[in-house]
């Protein structure tokens, strides 16, 4: 079947994403005079600008894409966790929003005069581990809508969800039920930490991510399959796969067979969010019966077209298929 027919099935796949969930604060104004108390710019607020990010950013590829999806994360009992999840529920997903007392939500804060980005970024969040009860919680939400989903994706932004042993019960629960799962660790999930995700089916993360992670330097294809190796030496999954921007994609199975997938960008305006997107695009296309180096290329097709839009942008189906009628 055409990789254009495929895709298709995207839109059919319903997904859970549980992982921090972050509160995008874009302040808009004009810069006009400096403030008499020093030579700082005043900024005259126009307007506020509040978008999805970390993990609610994941998800909400995945529902522009038409699947249905779920956001299972934890937040502060405060104006921003309030604002996180109005913002989810108005770009159409599902949410699972679990407060903590004790806890921020995660807001981070960017000033703009114009469109030019004003120093510097103002972030409010805890990160500590999420305590025990929550996590009970978390788990409980979970279990119970599993046996709806086709795939799991782990989202660490390394904000508290994972420091403790939440990704090791959802696993093997989600495991247990046949449940695809997707994971993505953060730099600070050194190579020892990524036996929390163990089992995952796959691992996704960037080339600047792999490195740390494995303590070897990005410097082509050959450092790619040493990061690999490294990888599937370290925890069991079936894949690794490596996001190298404008290189492209590279993946590793168990058995360790490789394949580079590269770059579809024709123009690049912004990369923020395209590891976002490549997450969601590969998770749901693995689960709609895609094989990995198809999966891939879409993903890849995705991101292309992602790194052309400004800012955190997501990606739908009919540009998806648009681009990839165009390559073929």
């Amino acid at each position: 079947m055409a990789l254009i027919e495929q895709v298709k099935g995207l839109k059919e796949k319903r997904a859970l994403v549980v992982g921090d969930a972050m509160l995008d604060h874009n302040v808009h104004g004009a810069c006009t005079r400096l403030s008499p108390e020093g030579p700082y710019k005043v900024l005259h607020v126009q307007d506020h600008e509040f978008l999805l990010g970390g993990a609610a950013n994941v998800a909400h590829n995945m529902a522009a894409l038409g699947a249905s999806t779920t956001l299972c994360y934890v937040a502060g009992a405060d104006e921003a966790g309030k604002r996180l999840e109005e913002t989810a529920k108005r770009k159409g997903l599902d949410v699972l929003a679990i407060k903590d007392d004790g806890r921020k939500t995660v807001e981070k804060i960017r000033l703009f005069a114009g469109d030019i980005r004003m120093d510097p970024r103002i972030d409010e969040e805890s990160v500590h581990g999420i305590e025990k009860d929550i996590e009970t919680e978390v788990v409980a939400r979970v279990k119970g809508e599993l046996s709806r989903v086709h795939v799991l994706l782990l989202s660490d932004y390394n904000k508290g969800m994972f420091k403790g042993s939440l990704a090791r019960k959802l696993i093997d629960e989600a495991r247990k039920q046949g449940v695809l799962v997707v994971v993505e660790p953060k730099p600070s999930s050194f190579a020892p930490e990524l036996n929390k995700f163990d089992k995952a089916n796959v691992v996704i993360m960037n080339n600047k991510e792999a490195s740390t992670i494995t303590g070897i330097a990005y410097d082509g294809e050959e450092s790619l399959n040493a990061m690999g190796e490294k990888v599937l030496g370290t925890a069991e999954f079936d894949y690794v796969v490596i996001t190298c921007g404008k290189d492209g994609m590279f993946c590793m199975d168990k058995e360790g067979r490789t394949c580079m997938i590269k770059t579809k960008a024709r123009k690049v305006s912004d990369v923020t969010g395209a590891g976002d997107t490549s997450a969601a695009i590969l998770s749901l296309a693995i689960a709609a019966g895609l094989q990995i180096e198809d999966a891939l290329r879409v993903a890849n097709y995705g991101a292309g077209i992602v790194v052309g839009k400004p800012g955190t942008a997501t990606v739908t189906l009919e540009e998806l298929k648009e681009r990839i009628g165009q390559d073929t």
